[in-house]
């Protein structure tokens, strides 16, 4: 019971191996720790895939958030480009043209709602709180931690799939809604140079 009451008061690894050594495993004195649901071996391995995936999973979705910035200006810059070349014409704008015009204005507002919709996809899951790791490195092993981390890692990433893929798929239909409202504005500019 004294080898785990100093083990616990330690915080830094070094010192809690150094104590182990001259101490004993305070697990030696503890007959649960066999039936624990953390197996005595790779969970730093664990804890480091299970990390690297929510990072990944993190950076993929700020990645979308860009590639939905980049859609959303492009939209913007052309139908605002193709409505100033349409008033700044000194003849009347052919009635086609200001057909896909309104297809294109349309499709850019489905973009803008889209990008909007995507935006607000938040609360993501970012990892263990550093409080509750702190409050567990008291009373957990070294061995225990790296599994535990691993667990809320693997947890975390987990809860957060479900809020990637209305993300993904918003990002699929705004590349295509961009593509549409290009193609309408090049039919407005072919109507305009060929009247």
């Amino acid at each position: 019971m004294v080898r785990a009451a100093a083990l616990a008061m330690i915080e830094w690894p070094l010192m809690k191996r150094i104590l182990r050594l001259i101490l004993g495993d305070p697990k030696d004195d503890d007959p649960d720790a066999e039936t624990r649901p953390f197996p005595d071996e790779g969970g730093k391995v664990v804890y480091e895939i299970a990390r690297d995936r929510l990072v990944a999973q993190l950076s993929q979705m700020d990645g979308l958030d860009g590639k939905l910035a980049t859609f959303l200006g492009f939209g913007s810059a052309m139908i605002g480009i193709l409505a100033a070349f349409l008033g700044l014409r000194e003849e009347a704008t052919p009635a086609a043209a200001n057909v896909f015009l309104g297809f294109a204005s349309f499709f850019y507002l489905l973009l803008a709602g889209l990008c909007l919709y995507a935006y607000r996809i938040r609360g993501w899951d970012v990892g263990p709180k550093l409080g509750q790791a702190w409050q567990y490195s008291r009373s957990y092993t070294e061995r225990q931690m790296w599994w535990w981390a691993a667990e809320a890692y693997t947890r975390f990433y987990q809860r957060n799939r479900s809020a990637v893929q209305p993300k993904v798929l918003v990002g699929r239909r705004a590349m295509q809604l961009l593509a549409l409202e290009s193609g309408a504005i090049v039919l407005a500019l072919l109507v305009v140079a060929f009247d």
